[in-house]
């Protein structure tokens, strides 16, 4: 067997050798990793509108107030609306929303809510308050009970009342703030037509960035369609960044997620070329489903195509930004091969030294037998 301070400096050589990879790849995991935002309630301060109708917005004023329906001025403390971090909706007069239970004056099973400071706003079950991106419903889920305007007419001094969440009806969908969504290209390069090969059997790639602004609220259901020129046929369809985590679909060419505020990803785009003169650029198209946009309409992308020759094997010679090794990811796995290679040796040594028989000891002439 191995003597004790053999086994000691094995153990510790093999304990740093791997303490040293692990830190390599955890290192190299987070440098690569994409940035994945989870997509929480909306804070605010910030308007409370009807999906859709962004020029309405949700008026109060002191204590006791009711919630009504007005047109939107930003100079308005009353319209101006808070999720607080114990669940409370604050509006920017200090008064919290809270349910007060089947209004006595409505035959319809409606709750009344108003405006109040009791307990401090300290987040009673009355006045505990959630928005959903899924549903566009602001919920008091104590009592399982959705706001909603009564009678369903989204016009100037409408009421905000509660009723059973699930209810059928309307004017029960809102939007806490604006998404300001925007998309945008890479600048069109001269020498793109230039870099085009001769060769026939070719592949494309394509990116487009998507932004939503740092003050503005949560884009959610947003998504993002591409609409390639004749000739050009889509096979990849991926998101990154803060778009990592959005669905992708080829068939529909559509990507489609939520994005925080402050935040932006890309999609790239790839596929094959079928057309011996590909136009240089494609379209790509946004929307946001469940959340009012700062602008009716998202303004369309034109997004640089950049074609390059397939290899026997039926890849794309792309270039490094799209879709090549970048030169730290090539230099991480030399290093992480180089370690795990040192280890093999280093073990291979210390067995065979373990392994090796002791050199018999020669008996001199006077020896004993």
């Amino acid at each position: 067997m191995p003597d004790q301070p053999m086994r000691i400096r094995l153990r510790a050589a093999m304990t740093a050798v791997s303490a040293i990879v692990l830190a390599i790849i955890v290192a190299g995991g987070i440098a690569h990793a994409s940035v994945v935002q989870s997509v929480g309630p909306p804070v605010g301060p910030a308007s409370v509108s009807p999906l859709g109708h962004p020029g309405l917005c949700w008026q109060a004023g002191g204590n006791g107030s009711a919630i009504t329906l007005e047109a939107c001025e930003t100079a308005v403390q009353g319209q101006l609306w808070t999720f607080t971090s114990n669940g409370v909706l604050m509006n920017g007069n200090g008064y919290c929303l809270q349910n007060g239970g089947p209004s006595q004056s409505d035959p319809q099973p409606n709750a009344s809510l108003f405006l109040s400071f009791s307990g401090q706003c300290a987040a009673a079950a009355s006045q505990e308050w959630t928005f959903s991106g899924v549903t566009s419903g602001i919920k008091n889920t104590p009592d399982d009970l959705c706001a909603y305007v009564q009678g369903g007419g989204l016009v100037p001094g409408a009421e905000i009342v509660g009723r059973r969440c699930g209810s059928t009806g309307s004017g029960d969908m809102w939007s806490q703030g604006v998404s300001d969504l925007t998309l945008s290209g890479a600048s069109r390069s001269a020498s793109t037509r230039a870099q085009r090969p001769a060769s026939t059997r070719r592949a494309f790639t394509a990116e487009v960035t998507v932004s939503n602004a740092a003050r503005a609220t949560t884009a959610y259901a947003a998504s993002v369609t591409v609409r390639p020129p004749s000739g050009l046929t889509v096979t990849k369809l991926a998101g990154t960044g803060d778009l990592s985590n959005w669905t992708c679909t080829v068939r529909m060419l559509k990507c489609s997620g939520n994005l925080v505020a402050g935040s932006s990803g890309q999609i790239t785009i790839g596929g094959t070329v079928a057309s011996r003169s590909p136009a240089d650029a494609m379209t790509a198209h946004a929307a946001v489903m469940r959340t009012n946009q700062a602008r009716h309409a998202i303004r369309s992308a034109a997004i640089p195509v950049r074609v390059f020759a397939m290899t026997t094997g039926g890849a794309a010679q792309a270039s490094p930004s799209h879709g090549a090794l970048s030169s730290s990811t090539v230099t991480f796995g030399v290093i992480v091969a180089g370690l795990l290679l040192a280890l093999g040796i280093f073990l291979a040594i210390i067995t065979r030294r373990r392994q090796q028989p002791a050199t018999p000891t020669l008996a001199g002439p006077g020896a004993e037998d």
